[in-house]
Parts: C-alpha cells; structure tokens; sequence
C-alpha cells in the first residue's frame, strides 16, 4: 500500500549521495552561521630571538635601556557585529545563496534516487508479472501439446500440427527462461540501490503519482546566479568609494596596549589587546593614548575595469536566467504532453487486454464444443500474454514520463500529496 511504498522511498535517503548532499548542506549552513555571527576572536602570538652585538652603554643613562634578546608579542583582538553592512552584508549574501544552492542540489539529488529506486522497482515489479504471465503461457503450451497427441492418437490430427505444438511448448519455456533472467537483473539492481539483500514487498505501479508543479529546478538555479551575480557590481562600486578609518589606542602600561577601531566599510567595532614584552623606551613612555583618523581613496583603472566587469557578469546571468526560464517551459510542455500520449497507449493496451481475454474465453468455449483446436488455444494464450505485458509495460511508461516532471522540479516523491490507489 502506501505506507510501503513510502518507506521503499525513504530507504532512498540513506543512499550515499543523498548523504553527501545533506553533509554539504549542513557545511553551507555552518559557513552561513559564521558569517552571521555578531561576535568574532582572534589570537596570535609570536616569539622573536634578536641576534644583536653587545655595545658598551651605560644602563643608568637616562633614556637609555638594555636591548633584550627575546621578544614576545601577543594580541588578541574582539570585533562586534551588531548588524551586517558593507562587506558583511556580501559575505552573508553569499552564504545565504551557497545555502539556498546546497538545498537545490539536495532536492534534485534526493529526487533522482528516489525516482532511479522506484523504477528499480517498477521493473521488479514488471518482471515478476512477466515471470508469471510466461510460466502461464507455458503451462497452455504443454496443454494444448498434451491434446494435440491425443487427437493424433484418434486421427483428428497431422504431424504438422504436432510438429508446431511441440515447437510452441520450446518458445513459452524459452519466453519463461528470459523472464527469469530478467527478473534477476531487476532485482540485482534494486538491491544495489537499497544497499541490502531484503526486497521490499510493494507494488509501486498500484499507485498514480498526482502530476507535480512547480518552479523547474533550472530556473530557481539561474535564479541564485542572478543573486550571485548582483553581489559584484556592489562590491566593485564599493571599491570606488573612499575608505574612512578611525582608531584610538590606549597604553596600559609599558607592555600593554588597549585599541578601539571602526571602519567604514564594514561599521563593525574591534577592540584589541596587544602585550610586547619589550618595554616602550622615553619618549613613548609619556604616551598614554593616541586618536588616530585616516582617510585611503583608490581611484585605479583597475577598479573600473572591475566594476564593468561585474555589471557584464551580471547581465549575463540575467540573460542565462531568461533563456534557461524558456527552455524549461518548452520542457515542461514536452514532458506533460509525453505523459498524455503515455496515458492514451495505456487506454490503448487496456482495451487490447480486454480483447485477448475476450477472444481466449471464446476459443475455449469452441475448443470445448469440439469447434477449433488446442493450437488455436495456445495462440491466444500466448496473444493475452504479450498484451498483458504491454499493459504493465505502457503502465509503467506512465509512471516513468510522470517521474521525469518530478525530477524537472526537483520535487521529492516523499513530499508529493498522498498516491491514490488504481
């Protein structure tokens, strides 16, 4: 039913590519949070041994002080991000496509597993029925080679007709043979998708999947290029634009030094700590703080060049995006046209079904009235047979060209509104 099938596709989920993307994913997130994040902290230290000449210096001079041969500096620094702005702004722009980019890779790559494990079973299924519907046909054959021997022993008939009996019976178990051949490769291949030797016991062709709709995942991905591509000439106009700097730096002490600085490129606040074991000699050792304001303006034809650049890319990615938008409608008109024409070859192999059923109840009653022999039987046996195997196969063309609108929209089967039973 459809609980079954439901968990014949959730075992999709598991399946390692599936895993791979829900990891990338995940990663894309993390990258997301970060940059989000309001509060970041950096920490470096090093560890400098000066190789210098010994000079004969009065260490009571004042002013004077002895060179140390060992130097340590460590800082570490505290930025607040209270909003995001300038270049944060991009940053998080960019992680947030990254994301909304990983998400579509997981949709399509979750959809062409889910959609490859249905088949998969589509054609166990289909197999299985063609295993059964084969063993059939030969049973019929070894019937009608069974009466046609008895009615040579009365003289009702030639060895002509023994002769094509005895070769119907070779062709249905040849038929049966391939039937189970084909049976084991449709399994061995749902096997390698479940990763696992169980065979799920569902029926998928006892459901119709509603036809899906949506935006194509193409679109949404030219889409998040188009954002992508915004990104640039923002960043490029911002590298025209001056970049003030302000700062104010606090001494401590001797080996201690306090700083507040902002930029305007980002308006994120950073205080720092800094600590240099080597002592601040006089003068500086008077200096207790220092205001420092700055101004840098960059005006190189390298930065137009880029900015041109970006606008270019920009525009490209909308026009990628248009084009793409126009080869999805044409897709999608032709794979929902495929989907009718797979409906009416349905409606086509029913009633082709009905007729073999129809015209083998026939025989059998003339076969049994003594009106027509065993071997007009078992050619219509053998009539039903192929038309119920092209009923399940045109049963199965219908799945499969709705199974390609899914993929077009990316859209998991496990999401798709409850399947109806046939």
């Amino acid at each position: 039913g459809g609980d079954a099938l439901t968990a014949l596709l959730g075992r999709a989920e598991e399946h390692p590519a599936v895993r791979a993307a829900q990891a990338a994913l995940e990663a894309a997130q993390a990258q997301l949070r970060a940059a989000r994040s309001p509060v970041s902290l950096d920490v470096s230290t090093s560890l400098t041994r000066l190789d210098v000449d010994d000079i004969d210096v009065n260490p009571l001079e004042p002013g004077v002080q002895p060179l140390e041969r060992n130097l340590l500096n460590a800082r570490a620094g505290l930025s607040f991000r209270p909003f995001a702005f300038g270049d944060i702004a991009d940053l998080v722009d960019q992680r947030e496509v990254a994301v909304a980019q990983a998400e579509l890779d997981l949709r399509a790559t979750l959809v062409s597993v889910q959609v490859r494990t249905l088949e998969a079973a589509l054609e166990v299924e289909l197999a299985r029925a063609g295993v059964q519907v084969a063993a059939e046909g030969a049973a019929l054959a070894r019937e009608a080679l069974a009466a046609t021997e008895l009615r040579a022993l009365r003289g009702a008939a030639t060895e002509r007709d023994l002769r094509d009996a005895a070769d119907g019976v070779v062709e249905a178990e040849s038929l049966l043979l391939d039937a189970r051949a084909n049976l084991e490769l449709a399994e061995a291949g749902l096997r390698a998708l479940l990763g696992g030797d169980a065979m799920p016991d569902v029926d998928p062709a006892a459901f119709d999947l509603p036809l899906p709709a949506g935006e194509p995942v193409d679109v949404l991905r030219a889409g998040l290029q188009v954002r992508l591509a915004e990104l640039g000439p923002r960043n490029a106009q911002r590298a025209l634009l001056p970049v003030a700097q302000a700062s104010y730096s606090f001494n401590l002490g001797d080996h201690d030094t306090l700083s507040l600085s902002l930029e305007s490129r980002t308006l994120q606040p950073s205080v720092s700590f800094s600590h240099e074991a080597q002592g601040r000699a006089f003068p500086q050792t008077e200096i207790r703080g220092a205001l420092t304001v700055g101004v840098a303006w960059s005006l190189s034809p390298e930065a137009f060049d880029a900015l041109s650049a970006a606008e270019a890319q920009l525009e490209a990615a909308r026009l990628a995006l248009e084009a793409t938008r126009q080869g999805a409608e044409l897709q999608e008109r032709a794979l929902r046209s495929a989907v009718e024409q797979a409906r009416r070859a349905l409606t086509l192999a029913q009633a082709r079904r009905d007729a073999a059923e129809a015209r083998l109840a026939e025989t059998r009653a003339r076969v049994d009235a003594g009106l027509s022999t065993p071997l007009e039987l078992q050619a219509d046996a053998l009539t039903l047979t192929r038309a119920q195997l092209e009923l399940r196969s045109a049963n199965l063309s219908v799945l499969r060209s709705t199974l390609d609108l899914y993929e077009l929209y990316a859209r998991p089967l496990t999401a798709a509104p409850e399947a109806s039973p046939r």
